[in-house]
């Protein structure tokens, strides 16, 4: 039995952290460093033929570049422009580390297309061939065609909206993103502790969090799930970090309390990536920039709520998608 004494930190595992003055500044910077063909060369381990590696460093080198480039350019601009200079970055660094992934050159389309709607949050995307689809397959996601996701939807997914009551009552569905405190004692359980929110937890956890289901059993009261892996050595703190990595979503900056996230699942969708989000989201805000800009009227009121929610979002995806990108590139969590 443990002694009560709780572990201090947050268990994150933090693979490379560029620390910087300007977080924002530093993460593009290296995705610009990341664009130089010398530095792909020494960066990344060749799996194909000489002439296949070339000419994958040549693709993935000139998308990283535009990426960067279509990101300068929306810094100039207004929400009316924006979104869609902004999903061009995203959607050619997606490319560009797809393909360093896979060493395959990416399909041409973009794996979804636009479903427009009278309403900006019921706007949406169709999943059909392209660049999303060989992205989330890459990832292990099977995800039918024709799959279709409002923006609405995708918002409440975003990780970093978590525990925002504001965004909540925006979006009126049922946030799907939560967080967990991770509440662990030296040589004692390791609880895992939900939202007191979740008003059907305890019949629910097993469908909602399924990959939990096994691992974890439902503690005597409130909502609470015990880990069942116990960790009683000298590298019970290693261990225990393993454990969040490997099971739950992290915090995409570094912090000292134990909170980490996961995506429920409450519908016939599977869950996707945390990046698979941001994708969508972006998508459609470009697309109706470039298609229906006249979805975007109220979203350009700067009295409205809506304009501060998508202006977040953009923040948001601008921080943090090139983050998960190159986290996925190294395998490894990265932190600026």
């Amino acid at each position: 039995m443990g002694i009560g004494l709780k572990y201090q930190g947050s268990f994150q595992t933090i693979g490379i952290k560029y620390p910087s003055e300007n977080p924002l500044s530093e993460l593009w910077s290296r995705i610009d460093q990341l664009g130089s063909s010398a530095f792909l060369h020494n960066s990344i381990r060749k799996l194909t033929s000489d002439e296949e590696f070339e000419k994958l460093i040549e693709y993935s080198s000139l998308r990283i570049r535009q990426g960067v480039q279509f990101r300068e350019a929306s810094s100039g601009s207004r929400q009316l422009t924006s979104p869609l200079t902004l999903y061009y970055s995203y959607l050619n660094l997606t490319r560009a580390i797809l393909a360093l992934k896979t060493s395959c050159i990416p399909s041409k389309g973009h794996g979804l297309k636009l479903v427009e709607s009278n309403s900006l949050l019921q706007c949406a995307a169709k999943t059909g061939e392209g660049t999303f689809q060989e992205y989330l397959k890459t990832l292990g996601v099977d995800l039918q065609n024709n799959t279709t996701f409002s923006l609405q939807y995708v918002l409440s997914h975003i990780v970093e909206f978590t525990n925002d009551k504001a965004i909540d009552r925006m979006l009126v569905i049922p946030p799907c993103a939560i967080s967990i405190y991770v509440d662990a004692e030296i040589d004692g359980p390791v609880l895992l502790r939900f939202p007191p929110a979740l008003k059907e937890f305890r019949n629910d956890w097993s469908i909602e969090f399924p990959h939990l289901k096994g691992i974890c059993s439902l503690a005597s009261e409130g909502n609470v799930l015990l880990v069942n892996q116990e960790f009683t050595n000298d590298n019970s703190y290693y261990e225990i970090s393993k454990f969040c990595s490997d099971h739950l979503l992290p915090s995409l900056t570094i912090q000292e309390i134990p909170t980490w996230y996961l995506l429920r699942n409450i519908d016939d969708k599977k869950v996707l990536p945390r990046t698979a989000y941001y994708f969508i989201a972006s998508f459609i805000l470009g697309s109706l920039v470039r298609y229906q800009p006249e979805s975007l009227q109220d979203a350009m009121d700067v009295n409205s709520e809506i304009n501060w929610l998508i202006r977040r979002f953009i923040s948001y995806s601008e921080r943090f998608y090139p983050q998960l990108m190159l986290c996925w590139l190294y395998g490894k969590q990265i932190y600026f």
